[in-house]
């Protein structure tokens, strides 16, 4: 009986935990640049799926006139709390914080996080260059649209 409701503990904790993210995410936000300019982001969209196993982001868009970038597909698996892509540790997940390190398609690293606010996603995002030095961020307030 323990492990009967032991285990359905686990399972509920699990289902709870893997929809936190998930939906489809917009907002705005700012750019800020070294020179420290910031330019206002009209737009900031993400649809993101969750589950035990993984968190994706399946599409996304930022723009910041007059630039605009659509994000590519990130995919990663969730194991013991840390997030992995290609087997590679990039990050780490919790309730409501996600923190990514990774490079992108362009070899730019880049350093993520979101964090969940009530039914509000903070989002931060910051572009390094190959020495560790910060050359764009990204900042937005996102709200669950789905």
């Amino acid at each position: 009986m323990k492990k009967l409701i032991f285990t359905s503990l686990i399972f509920t904790s699990l289902s709870a935990f893997a929809g936190s993210f998930s939906g489809k995410w917009a907002g705005k936000g700012q750019l800020k640049d070294p020179s420290g300019a910031q330019i206002k982001c009209e737009q900031i969209r993400f649809v993101v799926k969750q589950s035990p196993t993984a968190i994706d982001i399946e599409e996304g868009y930022i723009q910041c006139k007059p630039q605009e970038m659509t994000v590519s597909p990130i995919r990663t698996e969730i194991k013991d709390g840390f997030l992995f892509m290609e087997n590679e540790k990039v990050g780490t997940i919790n309730a409501d914080t996600v923190i990514l390190r990774y490079k992108n398609n362009n070899g730019i690293n880049v350093r993520s996080k979101a964090k969940l606010e009530g039914a509000n996603l903070q989002y931060r995002e910051e572009w390094l260059d190959n020495e560790g030095k910060v050359m764009l961020i990204f900042t937005g307030l996102l709200n669950r649209v789905q």
